[in-house]
């Protein structure tokens, strides 16, 4: 089955407006993005260099209440922040039928980031 998320973008909240509207593991979530740093510059200058591409947009499917977002997703929004790349968050229980898309071994499983 080919996956299509095209009609889910511009339908997600940002970064900051899912952190601002956590309601569990919002200080955990905080403190791994905190911890954030660059394994070297090329890693860094890589995700720059992302800025002039105009093809690439993400979607990441999360909720507040599960632990491999807590620990998995501050990264991504950190690596993402200077990349140019739009980012939106589908909130997993609200986007049901995107999450039945990209089920892992027959189950939902989050985070499930897209580009």
């Amino acid at each position: 089955m080919a996956k299509s998320v095209a009609s889910k973008l511009n339908t997600g909240i940002s970064p900051q407006q899912f952190i601002d509207s956590m309601e569990k593991n919002k200080e955990a979530f905080l403190d791994w993005g905190s911890r954030f740093q660059w394994a070297g510059d090329e890693d860094r200058e890589f995700f720059e260099s992302l800025n002039n591409r105009d093809d690439l947009r993400c979607l990441i499917l999360m909720a507040d209440w599960c632990g491999d977002v807590v620990r998995n997703v501050p990264v991504v929004f950190k690596a993402l922040e200077n990349s140019g790349i739009p980012v939106e968050v589908l909130v997993m229980e609200q986007n049901l039928d995107t999450m039945d898309e990209f089920l892992t071994m027959g189950g939902r499983s989050i985070p499930v980031v897209i580009f």
